[in-house]
């Protein structure tokens, strides 16, 4: 498989680093207080770096040449990001502590889908055959299946923990 060609092509840049700024920029909302200024400039970055990551997302076919399940959780984490918003929209508007734990819930799951998309984009390009081998999709799918299943039992561990002390302040 000949990723050389993604790597060099502008559209691919572009991506790989709007990804690593959300991944940052989102590790760092969770280390910072709440509903500050600090944590809005933050949380502005990591919303615009992950919906030009994924809009970026739908314009790449390089790897199956047509619609996947990359594209397919572009679309998505797209939905996420918008209930994020919609949440903290809502909270501004009635101040319900509701809309508040929803966006702080779906921020938790976009940035854990955002891990796990960066799992599966270095599982593929460094081994390819484990994607488009004699097996096909299977052996990813059943390593994807097993890493989303770990990690979706932390995350939603740490949100059940989480989100009530940040839905008070």
């Amino acid at each position: 498989m000949n990723y050389e060609a993604w790597a060099n092509d502008p559209l691919g840049w572009s991506h790989f680093v709007l990804a690593l700024v959300a991944l940052i920029s989102g590790g760092a909302i969770f280390l910072m207080k709440k509903g500050n200024r600090r944590h809005r400039v933050a949380g502005y970055i990591y919303v615009l770096s992950m919906g030009t990551t994924n809009m970026s997302a739908l314009l790449i076919y390089d790897l199956t040449k047509s619609f996947n399940l990359f594209h397919f959780f572009a679309l998505f984490s797209l939905a996420v990001l918008a209930a994020a918003w919609w949440g903290v929209w809502k909270y501004t508007k009635t101040r319900q502590k509701k809309h508040i734990a929803m966006h702080a819930n779906m921020m938790a799951w976009s940035w854990f889908a955002l891990i796990m998309a960066a799992i599966a984009e270095t599982v593929t390009r460094l081994f390819d055959d484990l994607l488009l081998g004699p097996d096909g999709w299977t052996p990813f799918l059943i390593f994807l299946g097993i890493t989303m299943a770990i990690g979706s039992y932390i995350t939603n561990r740490l949100a059940k923990k989480l989100i009530p002390k940040y839905a008070d302040h």
